[in-house]
């Protein structure tokens, strides 16, 4: 499976809870989030596959300076007709297109370090940590939509689940 049709599958796992949850529980803070809701979690998802795909002619990315835009954390319909923008721009994306990453671990307002990257590099990224973030939402929806049915791969690394294929052989 290439790079690209990866992100449409996990993308599409956002989908499938985004069709299956109200917005009142979309947006509900949660305590066990430390007082964010699936909807925030799931607009930080989003707004890092915006930066890479919508990074424009500069070729410079900053996860940093995401839109933070709260229609996408409170309106799963809306949130869905974004994902639904992102996949069609995604095939058009050129996977080799060089980019430049850029970067700051100040906690401060300070200067940003640029690194030199690929699309397929940050495509890669995204994916991990898109899969990071699903295993967050995944103990919200278990808290606020038990009643949601999710893919067993949900929230989980391919490289968790072929280990525990390749285990569960050796029994």
């Amino acid at each position: 499976m290439d790079l690209k049709q990866a992100a449409r599958n996990i993308l599409e796992d956002v989908i499938l809870y985004l069709q299956q949850l109200d917005d009142v529980r979309y947006k509900q803070q949660l305590e066990v989030f430390s007082g964010s809701s699936v909807g925030m979690h799931t607009r930080h998802i989003i707004e890092f596959y915006q930066c890479l795909i919508d990074h424009g002619t500069s070729r410079i990315i900053n996860y940093d300076k995401r839109e933070r835009n709260r229609a996408i954390e409170e309106d799963t319909s809306h949130t869905i007709s974004v994902i639904h923008d992102l996949l069609e721009k995604l095939a058009h994306i050129n996977e080799d297109d060089k980019l430049i990453l850029e970067v700051s671990y100040e906690l401060e307002n300070g200067g940003y370090s640029l690194v030199d990257t690929n699309f397929k590099r940050e495509l890669v990224y995204n994916l991990e940590h898109t899969i990071h973030h699903l295993a967050l939402v995944k103990i919200g929806l278990k808290e606020i939509a038990p009643e949601i049915l999710l893919p067993a791969h949900f929230g989980v690394a391919p490289s968790t689940i072929k280990f525990k294929k390749q285990f569960v052989k050796n029994l």
